[in-house]
């Protein structure tokens, strides 16, 4: 597998069913394959808006360098927003290279008015559609910027490599 950055795929898993991302990441040594090296970091706050005129939101990156991730924490609903269903849609990346749409989430303030993702992460591009309502919805996370750093251990299965993380 290669570096995101270079248009690969991460090297290591990213959920385990039962457990939270967070549990898993901080119980994740820090130096395995596709884990975030800590000497660097860059965490920036990540926040966009779907509304209206502005249904659509896309997450794309300038620099192939450095490795990206969005980490999605909340979607939620605005105090302005109608009472109406609020169907919200990622499109993105899959394991194969090709990029597939999916819900994200559905809101409906007088039923659920936020929906806590848990760290759902993603690599760009990743393009963000309000396919029914009228909005606003908030959606907010991290972005994580990184350098590709490869592991020199050898592995006959695969090639590791690791995320240095520059702030």
């Amino acid at each position: 597998e290669r570096c995101p950055a270079a248009g690969g795929r991460w090297s290591a898993e990213r959920a385990t069913v039962g457990r939270s991302a967070m549990e898993e990441r901080r119980e994740r040594p820090l130096t395995a394959p596709g884990s975030l090296n800590p000497s660097n970091p860059s965490v920036r706050l990540f926040g966009c808006m779907l509304e209206g005129s502005k249904k659509e939101y896309k997450f794309k990156v300038q620099d192939d360098s450095t490795a990206h991730q969005l980490v999605l924490r909340t979607v939620c609903v605005g105090p302005e927003t109608k009472d109406e269903l609020h169907v919200i849609e990622l499109e993105a990346m899959s394991a194969n290279g090709k990029m597939i749409k999916m819900p994200l989430t559905s809101l409906k303030p007088s039923v659920l008015t936020s929906m806590g993702l848990g760290g759902f992460e993603v690599s760009p591009p990743v393009r963000f559609r309000l396919k029914t309502g009228s909005g606003p919805i908030y959606i907010s996370g991290e972005h994580i910027v990184g350098e590709c750093v490869f592991n020199l251990s050898p592995s006959p299965k695969k090639n590791n490599h690791l995320i240095n993380v520059s702030m």
